[in-house]
């Protein structure tokens, strides 16, 4: 499978919410850390498996659209967009990452002015990443890893401020079918 068309795809829809999004759509920037941690298993034989892991620690950055709310809840859509650096057993890595989310937000984080001073969301994505390891990829994929994702977590008030912490899994769809497993810290603005 061809990772290409996905990734041109998935920047299309993005670009087209940044520039033709509804105008009264409330937007939201989140800043923040993620910490990915991903793992495989493959045959080398008939009777023999290996596993690679790796872990990462990413800055990112995302927004998110409020298409639709209530006094307590809101409807969103939005990318995070991810850097970093990690190690596995290979060595030194280097990744970047993008995801773009639908998201259901209660209490805190889905209006802007919540009843509440604590609230959750959980939404559906899909992401693709790049992970390389002292200039070389990481895996026969050339280091591309992308497929659908799941979300989940809470958000809580500091000073008024939002802060989201969460936990996402993406099962890749290419050869290496690397299951990621991450947590991230991400602070509305």
């Amino acid at each position: 499978m061809n990772p290409k068309p996905l990734f041109r795809n998935l920047i299309a829809t993005i670009l087209f919410f940044v520039f033709f999004a509804p105008v009264k759509a409330q937007v939201t920037h989140s800043i923040g850390a993620t910490l990915p941690f991903g793992l495989r298993t493959y045959s080398v034989s008939a009777n023999s498996k290996n596993t690679d892991a790796y872990y990462l620690a990413m800055f990112s950055y995302g927004f998110r659209y409020n298409l639709t709310k209530t006094d307590n809840s809101s409807f969103s859509i939005g990318p995070l967009i991810s850097a970093g650096s990690g190690i596995s057993e290979d060595g030194f890595l280097y990744s970047g990452d993008l995801q773009a989310w639908a998201d259901y937000n209660i209490g805190m984080g889905a209006v802007q002015d919540p009843p509440k001073n604590t609230g959750v969301y959980f939404g559906v994505g899909f992401g693709g990443s790049y992970t390389g390891v002292d200039g070389d990829a990481i895996d026969d994929d050339n280091g591309i890893s992308f497929g659908p994702m799941l979300r989940a977590g809470f958000r809580f008030g500091v000073m008024d401020t939002p802060i989201g912490v969460g936990l996402y899994y993406k099962h890749g769809l290419e050869n290496a079918k690397w299951k990621t497993f991450g947590f991230h810290v991400l602070v509305d603005f």
